[in-house]
């Protein structure tokens, strides 16, 4: 009974032992099985953005533009036509313009110039400037083409007051929408009698005036700018005051004033048209 005792108490555990272990194994299989479930997708995942990006073109960076905007360039009408019917400054015919001021193209049927001083009234062009704290060069222009005539008629009002200096209405045919270099215009020249004249020059500023003739306030004058092929030729009821090349490129025909601090401009443009001869 004694050896019995002994024998059973020095038997090795296995069965315990066994037991152990498949529980341990078990859960570790267990474990594994987690584990792929949570690792395989953020594989898919991170190989699909690989995939997504390798796909990607990088747009390049477009700096922003110092190009300034030019004005429009107005194509003339062959046929009978103003641009200024219906008090309305069509902006397909007419552009305006800003000494050393670049102005961008009106998206609006009709140009608003009011803080020009220019408007339109029973098919009339009105200008009428006052109070300036500067010179003031401002006007409208529009392209022409050879054998065409360009008549109107200009009344200057008499000013409620004079400057010390003197103003200028200006009608012309230049080589440019801006700052014409070559060409041939006709300046009212605004200033107390009898010292009120029609002249002709260059461009504001670059011009040495001729006197043709001189001129009554608050009378009509007809002009006429009659368009060759390769000359213009300038007339005031009926009498040629001047004639000048045309350039060999695209000319433009202006409409502009010049006012200098506190002076006065009142001007009518009537019946004007622009026609082919």
């Amino acid at each position: 009974m004694g050896q019995n005792d002994k024998s059973t108490s020095n038997t090795f555990p296995w069965k315990e032992i066994l037991g152990v272990l498949g529980v341990v194994l078990a859960a570790y299989i267990g474990y594994l099985g987690i584990r792929s479930q949570i690792e395989i997708p953020i594989q898919a995942t991170q190989t699909a953005q690989a995939n997504n990006a390798s796909d990607i073109v990088k747009l390049p960076t477009i700096a922003p533009s110092t190009t300034l905007i030019p004005t429009i360039t107005p194509t003339a009408n062959v046929g009978a036509y103003n641009g200024l019917e219906n008090d309305c400054i069509e902006s397909k015919f007419w552009a305006p313009y800003i000494q050393n001021e670049v102005l961008y193209p009106s998206d609006k049927e009709c140009l608003e110039l009011f803080d020009f001083g220019i408007s339109t009234q029973n098919n009339k062009l009105l200008f009428s400037v006052s109070n300036t704290n500067k010179y003031l060069t401002k006007g409208i222009y529009t392209s022409v083409l050879p054998n065409t005539e360009i008549s109107f008629t200009v009344l200057v009002s008499t000013p409620k007051k004079y400057s010390a200096q003197f103003s200028y209405m200006g009608f012309g045919i230049g080589d440019a929408n801006s700052e014409p270099v070559k060409g041939g215009f006709l300046y009212y020249r605004i200033d107390e009698a009898p010292a009120n004249t029609i002249e002709t020059g260059d461009w504001w500023g670059t011009f040495t005036n001729k006197v043709m003739q001189k001129y009554s306030l608050n009378q009509e004058y007809d002009i006429i700018f009659s368009i060759g092929n390769n000359d213009f030729s300038i007339f005031v009821d009926g009498i040629l005051v001047g004639t000048y090349n045309l350039s060999s490129k695209q000319d433009f025909f202006w409409i502009s004033y010049r006012v200098p601090p506190d002076g006065e401009l009142q001007v009518s443009i009537s019946n004007f048209t622009i026609k082919s001869k």
